[in-house]
């Protein structure tokens, strides 16, 4: 009886784990309207409000040294906020972000790329990770002391797995 009981949990256990494993969701978004509020500063990047097709917004990216979500352990190099149809994820580190070689553009010069990783966990408990790929720009703007050149999002693609 003993023999029959314990197959028997870790049947179920095995079951549980696979329904749980099979529930995992992937989407692959892109970027449907380049937002307003983005761009570089030497070496970080920040997006506020970049709308993603299958209804995802990234309400803020920030890809940098030293900065993290609450209670977040090291390596401290950002953080990101996303949104799934209207309900916010709580924060997720990044992980990792890298910046594709420098091209030039009339004056200016900075990456063509940046790619973000993150990977967080829900309310629920659950995991959730992504990668985010934006192509990038570089031009000449401004007036005045605010003249320069800046760096802006033409494009991007997100992975999601939650």
């Amino acid at each position: 009886m003993k023999n029959i009981m314990k197959q028997l949990l870790i049947t179920l256990a095995l079951l549980a784990l696979l329904a749980q494993l099979g529930s995992a969701t992937t989407v692959h978004a892109s970027l449907t309207t380049v937002p307003f509020y983005n761009g570089k500063v030497s070496n970080t990047w920040t997006v506020f409000a970049a709308p993603f097709t299958d209804n995802i917004v990234l309400n803020w990216v920030d890809a940098a040294q030293d900065f993290a979500c609450s209670g977040q352990n090291p390596p401290f190099v950002g953080f990101s906020f996303i949104s799934v149809g209207g309900v916010a994820f709580p924060c997720a580190p990044i992980t990792s972000y890298t910046f594709g070689p420098n091209q030039t553009w009339g004056q200016c010069t900075g990456p063509d790329s940046v790619k973000i990783k993150f990977a967080g966990v829900e309310a629920s408990g659950a995991p959730f990770s992504g990668t985010l790929n934006f192509k990038l720009v570089e031009y000449y703007g401004g007036s005045g002391r605010n003249a320069g050149c800046y760096g802006e999002i033409k494009s991007g693609k997100l992975k999601l797995s939650y």
